[in-house]
Protein backbone atom coordinates (compact mmCIF):
# COMPACT_ATOMS: atom_id res chain seq x y z
CA UNK A 1 0.00 0.00 0.00
CA UNK A 2 1.25 3.29 -1.14
CA UNK A 3 2.80 5.76 1.67
CA UNK A 4 -0.38 7.96 0.98
CA UNK A 5 -2.65 5.86 0.95
CA UNK A 6 -2.03 4.50 4.23
CA UNK A 7 -1.65 8.08 5.11
CA UNK A 8 -5.54 8.55 4.40
CA UNK A 9 -6.58 5.67 5.60
CA UNK A 10 -4.83 6.55 9.35
CA UNK A 11 -6.77 10.36 9.28
CA UNK A 12 -9.53 8.67 8.39
CA UNK A 13 -9.71 5.99 10.81
CA UNK A 14 -8.71 8.47 13.71
CA UNK A 15 -11.09 11.14 12.29
CA UNK A 16 -14.02 8.42 12.98
CA UNK A 17 -13.19 7.90 15.82
CA UNK A 18 -12.87 11.14 17.15
CA UNK A 19 -9.31 11.39 18.33
CA UNK A 20 -5.82 12.10 16.88
CA UNK A 21 -4.08 10.08 14.22
CA UNK A 22 -0.88 8.16 15.97
CA UNK A 23 1.71 5.64 14.40
CA UNK A 24 5.05 4.66 15.17
CA UNK A 25 5.67 4.21 11.68
CA UNK A 26 8.79 6.53 11.00
CA UNK A 27 8.07 7.12 7.35
CA UNK A 28 4.90 7.73 8.44
CA UNK A 29 5.76 10.09 10.63
CA UNK A 30 7.70 11.56 8.65
CA UNK A 31 5.37 12.13 5.65
CA UNK A 32 2.83 13.52 8.60
CA UNK A 33 4.78 16.32 9.43
CA UNK A 34 5.79 17.01 5.75
CA UNK A 35 1.71 17.50 5.68
CA UNK A 36 1.93 19.73 8.94
CA UNK A 37 4.57 21.99 7.48
CA UNK A 38 2.55 22.77 4.22
CA UNK A 39 -0.85 23.33 6.51
CA UNK A 40 -2.90 20.18 5.62
CA UNK A 41 -2.41 18.63 9.26
CA UNK A 42 -1.62 20.32 12.56
CA UNK A 43 0.01 18.37 15.14
CA UNK A 44 -1.59 19.42 18.72
CA UNK A 45 0.90 17.27 20.66
CA UNK A 46 4.10 15.79 19.85
CA UNK A 47 3.50 12.82 17.13
CA UNK A 48 -0.07 13.38 17.23
CA UNK A 49 -1.58 14.43 13.73
CA UNK A 50 -5.03 15.65 12.22
CA UNK A 51 -6.50 16.81 9.53
CA UNK A 52 -6.19 20.84 10.36
CA UNK A 53 -9.86 21.50 8.92
CA UNK A 54 -11.80 18.83 11.63
CA UNK A 55 -9.05 20.24 14.42
CA UNK A 56 -10.29 23.91 13.57
CA UNK A 57 -14.07 22.80 13.86
CA UNK A 58 -13.90 21.22 17.26
CA UNK A 59 -14.49 22.93 20.47
CA UNK A 60 -12.08 22.76 23.48
CA UNK A 61 -13.60 19.84 25.08
CA UNK A 62 -13.71 18.34 21.81
CA UNK A 63 -9.87 19.21 20.99
CA UNK A 64 -9.29 17.90 24.31
CA UNK A 65 -11.11 14.51 24.08
CA UNK A 66 -8.91 13.77 20.63
CA UNK A 67 -5.66 14.43 22.38
CA UNK A 68 -6.56 12.30 25.31
CA UNK A 69 -7.72 9.38 23.02
CA UNK A 70 -4.80 8.96 21.16
CA UNK A 71 -2.40 9.46 23.87
CA UNK A 72 -4.55 6.32 25.28
CA UNK A 73 -3.18 4.19 22.88
CA UNK A 74 0.09 5.62 23.27
CA UNK A 75 0.58 5.35 26.91
CA UNK A 76 -1.81 2.68 28.09
CA UNK A 77 -0.46 2.74 31.75
CA UNK A 78 -1.49 6.56 32.04
CA UNK A 79 -4.68 7.05 34.05
CA UNK A 80 -6.32 10.75 32.98
CA UNK A 81 -7.09 12.44 36.37
CA UNK A 82 -8.97 15.76 36.57
CA UNK A 83 -10.20 18.08 34.42
CA UNK A 84 -8.58 15.66 31.55
CA UNK A 85 -10.51 12.95 33.06
CA UNK A 86 -13.53 14.95 33.23
CA UNK A 87 -13.37 15.37 29.77
CA UNK A 88 -14.11 11.76 29.06
CA UNK A 89 -17.53 11.51 31.30
CA UNK A 90 -20.92 12.61 29.89
CA UNK A 91 -21.18 15.42 32.13
CA UNK A 92 -22.20 18.85 31.99
CA UNK A 93 -18.86 21.43 31.73
CA UNK A 94 -17.48 24.76 30.81
CA UNK A 95 -15.20 25.30 27.48
CA UNK A 96 -13.37 27.61 29.71
CA UNK A 97 -11.82 24.17 31.52
CA UNK A 98 -10.40 23.07 28.37
CA UNK A 99 -9.18 25.86 26.75
CA UNK A 100 -5.40 25.05 27.33
CA UNK A 101 -2.87 22.87 26.31
CA UNK A 102 -2.63 21.02 29.92
CA UNK A 103 -3.24 16.65 30.65
CA UNK A 104 -3.78 15.81 34.08
CA UNK A 105 -2.17 12.22 34.58
CA UNK A 106 -2.27 10.68 38.06
CA UNK A 107 0.77 10.04 39.48
CA UNK A 108 1.30 7.76 42.82
CA UNK A 109 4.72 9.57 43.94
CA UNK A 110 4.39 13.12 43.57
CA UNK A 111 2.61 16.30 41.54
CA UNK A 112 4.79 17.97 38.89
CA UNK A 113 4.63 19.92 35.96
CA UNK A 114 6.45 19.59 32.88
CA UNK A 115 6.10 20.72 28.98
CA UNK A 116 6.89 18.52 25.98
CA UNK A 117 9.61 19.42 23.91
CA UNK A 118 9.50 21.61 20.85
CA UNK A 119 5.85 21.79 21.74
CA UNK A 120 2.82 23.85 23.92
CA UNK A 121 1.63 20.76 25.11
CA UNK A 122 1.99 20.33 29.19
CA UNK A 123 1.45 17.34 31.42
CA UNK A 124 0.35 18.00 34.83
CA UNK A 125 0.90 14.78 36.82
CA UNK A 126 -1.41 15.14 39.78
CA UNK A 127 -0.48 12.82 42.94
CA UNK A 128 -3.10 9.91 43.51
CA UNK A 129 -2.77 7.57 45.90
CA UNK A 130 -4.00 4.23 44.85
CA UNK A 131 -5.94 5.51 41.93
CA UNK A 132 -8.61 3.38 41.10
CA UNK A 133 -10.44 3.87 37.15
CA UNK A 134 -12.78 3.21 34.94
CA UNK A 135 -11.75 2.79 31.18
CA UNK A 136 -13.88 5.31 28.88
CA UNK A 137 -13.77 4.15 24.82
CA UNK A 138 -9.81 2.92 25.74
CA UNK A 139 -8.87 5.44 27.83
CA UNK A 140 -7.96 4.97 31.72
CA UNK A 141 -9.97 7.88 33.62
CA UNK A 142 -10.24 8.21 37.90
CA UNK A 143 -13.50 7.64 39.08
CA UNK A 144 -16.12 10.26 38.81
CA UNK A 145 -15.92 11.07 42.88
CA UNK A 146 -12.16 11.29 42.53
CA UNK A 147 -12.94 13.57 39.59
CA UNK A 148 -14.85 15.89 40.77
CA UNK A 149 -12.77 15.66 43.80
CA UNK A 150 -9.15 16.90 42.03
CA UNK A 151 -11.50 19.31 39.75
CA UNK A 152 -13.21 20.83 42.77
CA UNK A 153 -9.75 21.76 44.66
CA UNK A 154 -8.31 23.72 41.70
CA UNK A 155 -11.35 25.39 39.56
CA UNK A 156 -13.47 28.07 40.85
CA UNK A 157 -16.86 27.58 41.95
CA UNK A 158 -18.64 28.85 38.49
CA UNK A 159 -16.50 26.08 36.31
CA UNK A 160 -16.92 23.38 39.56
CA UNK A 161 -20.52 23.58 40.20
CA UNK A 162 -21.75 22.34 36.67
CA UNK A 163 -19.55 19.14 37.28
CA UNK A 164 -20.91 18.61 40.44
CA UNK A 165 -24.58 18.84 39.66
CA UNK A 166 -24.12 16.79 36.28
CA UNK A 167 -22.53 14.41 37.89
CA UNK A 168 -24.74 13.71 40.70
CA UNK A 169 -27.47 13.76 38.17
CA UNK A 170 -25.74 11.12 36.68
CA UNK A 171 -25.80 9.11 39.30
CA UNK A 172 -22.85 9.66 41.57
CA UNK A 173 -23.55 9.94 45.50
CA UNK A 174 -22.39 13.43 46.68
CA UNK A 175 -21.14 11.96 50.40
CA UNK A 176 -18.42 10.09 48.21
CA UNK A 177 -16.66 12.98 47.99
CA UNK A 178 -15.81 12.81 51.89
CA UNK A 179 -13.94 9.32 51.63
CA UNK A 180 -11.01 12.15 49.90
CA UNK A 181 -8.58 14.06 52.65
CA UNK A 182 -8.48 17.70 52.53
CA UNK A 183 -4.60 19.02 53.56
CA UNK A 184 -5.71 22.74 54.44
CA UNK A 185 -8.55 25.60 54.88
CA UNK A 186 -8.78 26.39 51.39
CA UNK A 187 -9.20 22.19 50.37
CA UNK A 188 -11.97 22.64 53.13
CA UNK A 189 -13.56 25.55 51.83
CA UNK A 190 -13.77 24.12 48.35
CA UNK A 191 -14.96 20.68 48.94
CA UNK A 192 -17.43 22.28 51.73
CA UNK A 193 -18.67 24.10 49.00
CA UNK A 194 -19.17 21.51 46.52
CA UNK A 195 -21.34 19.05 49.21
CA UNK A 196 -23.23 22.12 50.17
CA UNK A 197 -24.41 23.76 47.51
CA UNK A 198 -24.31 21.01 44.43
CA UNK A 199 -27.94 20.35 43.80
CA UNK A 200 -29.02 17.71 40.64
CA UNK A 201 -32.48 19.73 40.53
CA UNK A 202 -30.26 22.40 38.16
CA UNK A 203 -31.77 20.69 34.77
CA UNK A 204 -28.58 22.20 32.51
CA UNK A 205 -25.23 24.08 32.85
CA UNK A 206 -26.61 27.67 32.27
CA UNK A 207 -29.80 27.24 35.63
CA UNK A 208 -26.15 25.85 37.58
CA UNK A 209 -23.90 28.91 36.33
CA UNK A 210 -26.65 30.84 37.36
CA UNK A 211 -26.88 29.62 40.92
CA UNK A 212 -23.25 30.14 41.35
CA UNK A 213 -23.77 33.99 40.93
CA UNK A 214 -26.52 33.92 42.68
CA UNK A 215 -24.38 32.39 45.75
CA UNK A 216 -21.21 34.04 45.07
CA UNK A 217 -23.25 37.64 45.24
CA UNK A 218 -24.70 36.62 48.56
CA UNK A 219 -28.60 36.70 47.44
CA UNK A 220 -30.42 33.80 49.60
CA UNK A 221 -30.48 29.95 48.30
CA UNK A 222 -33.76 30.02 45.87
CA UNK A 223 -35.77 26.67 44.99
CA UNK A 224 -35.34 25.00 42.11
CA UNK A 225 -38.24 23.78 39.74
CA UNK A 226 -41.03 24.86 42.22
CA UNK A 227 -44.37 23.47 40.16
CA UNK A 228 -47.61 25.23 39.78
CA UNK A 229 -50.72 23.98 38.46
CA UNK A 230 -51.24 24.31 34.56
CA UNK A 231 -55.53 24.84 33.72
CA UNK A 232 -55.29 24.09 30.47
CA UNK A 233 -52.74 21.33 30.84
CA UNK A 234 -53.00 19.72 33.72
CA UNK A 235 -50.55 17.18 33.07
CA UNK A 236 -47.71 19.45 32.39
CA UNK A 237 -48.13 22.00 35.27
CA UNK A 238 -46.05 24.85 34.85
CA UNK A 239 -42.43 24.58 36.30
CA UNK A 240 -39.99 27.73 37.33
CA UNK A 241 -36.48 27.01 37.09
CA UNK A 242 -35.63 29.89 40.17
CA UNK A 243 -38.40 30.91 43.33
CA UNK A 244 -37.66 32.84 46.37
CA UNK A 245 -40.79 32.72 48.92
CA UNK A 246 -40.26 35.44 51.44
CA UNK A 247 -41.46 35.23 54.83
CA UNK A 248 -44.34 38.14 53.63
CA UNK A 249 -45.60 35.81 51.03
CA UNK A 250 -43.78 37.49 47.98
CA UNK A 251 -42.87 35.21 45.79
CA UNK A 252 -40.38 36.32 42.90
CA UNK A 253 -39.05 34.07 39.90
CA UNK A 254 -35.82 34.09 38.22
CA UNK A 255 -35.85 32.41 34.60
CA UNK A 256 -33.18 31.12 32.24
CA UNK A 257 -33.92 31.36 28.72
CA UNK A 258 -31.28 30.08 27.39
CA UNK A 259 -28.45 31.12 25.02
CA UNK A 260 -31.00 30.43 21.51
CA UNK A 261 -34.24 30.66 23.01
CA UNK A 262 -35.39 32.83 20.16
CA UNK A 263 -33.47 32.05 17.42
CA UNK A 264 -33.54 34.32 14.30
CA UNK A 265 -37.06 33.75 12.89
CA UNK A 266 -39.13 36.83 13.13
CA UNK A 267 -42.30 34.24 13.18
CA UNK A 268 -40.94 32.43 16.05
CA UNK A 269 -40.05 35.23 18.35
CA UNK A 270 -43.57 36.53 18.03
CA UNK A 271 -44.89 32.99 18.94
CA UNK A 272 -42.64 32.41 22.08
CA UNK A 273 -42.85 35.95 23.30
CA UNK A 274 -46.48 35.36 23.22
CA UNK A 275 -46.25 31.98 25.07
CA UNK A 276 -43.94 33.27 27.42
CA UNK A 277 -46.17 36.30 28.38
CA UNK A 278 -49.26 34.21 28.71
CA UNK A 279 -47.15 31.63 31.14
CA UNK A 280 -45.84 34.99 33.06
CA UNK A 281 -49.67 35.81 33.45
CA UNK A 282 -50.67 32.26 34.53
CA UNK A 283 -47.62 32.17 37.03
CA UNK A 284 -49.21 35.83 38.83
CA UNK A 285 -52.11 34.43 38.77
CA UNK A 286 -50.81 31.92 40.81
CA UNK A 287 -49.45 34.69 43.33
CA UNK A 288 -45.93 35.37 41.60
CA UNK A 289 -45.28 38.94 42.69
CA UNK A 290 -41.88 39.59 40.41
CA UNK A 291 -40.70 37.30 36.96
CA UNK A 292 -37.36 38.44 36.00
CA UNK A 293 -36.20 36.76 32.54
CA UNK A 294 -32.30 36.36 32.05
CA UNK A 295 -30.03 34.66 29.55
CA UNK A 296 -26.09 33.21 29.25
CA UNK A 297 -25.04 37.07 27.99
CA UNK A 298 -26.56 38.07 31.30
CA UNK A 299 -24.61 35.38 33.40
CA UNK A 300 -21.17 36.53 31.82
CA UNK A 301 -21.48 40.36 33.68
CA UNK A 302 -24.38 39.18 36.25
CA UNK A 303 -24.24 43.12 37.69
CA UNK A 304 -27.19 43.87 36.09
CA UNK A 305 -29.08 40.85 36.83
CA UNK A 306 -28.32 40.67 40.29
CA UNK A 307 -29.17 44.64 40.73
CA UNK A 308 -32.46 43.30 39.05
CA UNK A 309 -33.09 40.69 41.71
CA UNK A 310 -32.18 42.86 44.43
CA UNK A 311 -35.04 45.61 43.16
CA UNK A 312 -37.77 42.24 42.91
CA UNK A 313 -37.30 41.70 46.69
CA UNK A 314 -34.87 38.81 46.79
CA UNK A 315 -32.71 39.13 50.19
CA UNK A 316 -28.82 38.67 51.04
CA UNK A 317 -27.84 35.65 52.67
CA UNK A 318 -27.59 36.45 57.05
Amino acid sequence: MKIDSQIERLLDESQNTHRCAVTTDVNLRRKLRRRCESGELTMPYPQLFTRKETWDALNPREKKRHVILALAMVRPDWIFCAQSAACLYGIEQSYQIHDNPMIHIASTHESGTYRARRSDAVIHRVYTPNPQYNVINGAKVTTLPCTIYQCALVLPFEQILPLADSAVRSGMALDDLRQFPVHSATEALAIGNVLEYTDPRSENGGETLARSRFIERGLMIPQLQKEFPNPQNPEYPFRVDFIWILPDGRMIVAEYDGMTKYGNDRKTIANRVHREKLRDEALRQHGVTAIIHFDYEDLLNPNELIAKLVAAGVPYRR
